[in-house]
């Protein structure tokens, strides 16, 4: 069984964390489709030009998922993990917007139980049926910015102490 195991530093940041999590376990059941691939908020009949600029966005599903689901002050620490020199109108990156559909599809997955309480510390458990399954270091980086401290993991190679040298940088012990 792979893991990680994190300290809670802000429980208002960790109830929004919860919030994420419940969407990403959402998203790996199986036949699940997302139900925002029809917006019905747009008059097709009389378009406006934000209107018409929002459908030919290729990304605008998930640029709605993702305001929905990660809150600015990931947003911005995410934006600084990536290097982000130039944010788009709405404050949004591309190799932001590929962590989110990370979260969704890329981090292949599977979440068997909710996050349990180990020694005072939180446990989130998975498996993944690649080899290999793609890592753990966005998944961290996104604990990171919310701040939950991730300080050991099983990554499939082994059990790894996790020290952090800076916001985004961290090493195996």
């Amino acid at each position: 069984m792979l893991y990680v195991k994190f300290l809670v530093e802000d429980t208002i940041k960790y109830e929004d964390f919860l919030v994420l999590f419940a969407h990403m376990q959402k998203v790996r059941e199986p036949n699940f489709k997302f139900d925002d691939e029809v917006d019905t908020s747009i008059d097709y009949a009389n378009l406006t030009e934000e209107d018409f600029a929002y459908l030919l966005n290729p990304n605008r599903h998930i640029e709605k998922r993702f305001r929905t689901y990660i809150p600015e002050y990931v947003n911005e620490l995410l934006h600084i993990y990536v290097g982000a020199k130039e944010e788009t109108e709405d404050g949004l990156n591309s190799e932001v917007l590929s962590i989110f559909n990370y979260l969704e599809s890329g981090f292949e997955v599977d979440f068997k139980e909710s996050i349990k309480e180990v020694n005072h510390m939180k446990m989130i458990t998975f498996t993944s049926g690649n080899y290999p399954f793609g890592g753990l270091e966005r998944f961290l980086i996104v604990l990171k910015a919310f701040t939950l401290l991730p300080y050991e993991c099983n990554d499939g190679f082994g059990i790894q102490e996790i020290e952090w040298i800076s916001d985004f940088k961290y090493r195996y012990i």
